[in-house]
């Protein structure tokens, strides 16, 4: 059966909380699935995926940035074997739109990911359509 949880992942005792109640339990593997993720909190959800075997996939839907100070604050994001700096995630002059600096936020949180043993990282986009789709009713 199908178990959803709606848990704060900003404290860090949720998270430790999700690991071992949901997570990690003994019976059976799980699905992390991280939706409209503000700033780090992307990073709490791949902290959440690399912290137990149990959890086969991780579906992360991000929806923006770290704030601006992190870059000022000269914030160092490391998870797993990655690191990376705020302020190269949001260097202007590396990456001229938002998109583009969007996209190395992405591709950066993707690469502190540990899929385990013969298991594989993938990043995918999904277009999503502005336009309503009609209704069957």
């Amino acid at each position: 059966p199908l178990q959803t949880i709606k848990s704060d992942i900003k404290d860090q005792n949720n998270v430790k909380s999700l690991v071992s109640r949901v997570v990690a339990w003994q019976d059976r593997p799980c699905m992390v699935c991280a939706i409209h993720l503000c700033g780090t909190l992307s990073l709490r959800a791949a902290q959440l995926f690399n912290a137990t075997t149990r959890a086969h996939a991780l579906a992360l839907v991000p929806c923006c940035m770290p704030p601006k100070k992190h870059a000022k604050s000269l914030a160092v994001y490391k998870l797993g074997k990655h690191s990376f700096t705020a302020a190269e995630v949001r260097d202007d002059a590396l990456y001229t739109t938002a998109p583009a600096r969007f996209r190395a936020w992405v591709e950066n949180v993707a690469k502190t990911l540990d899929p385990g043993e013969g298991g594989a990282a993938r990043l995918e986009e999904i277009a999503l359509s502005l336009g309503r789709a009609p209704r069957h009713d």
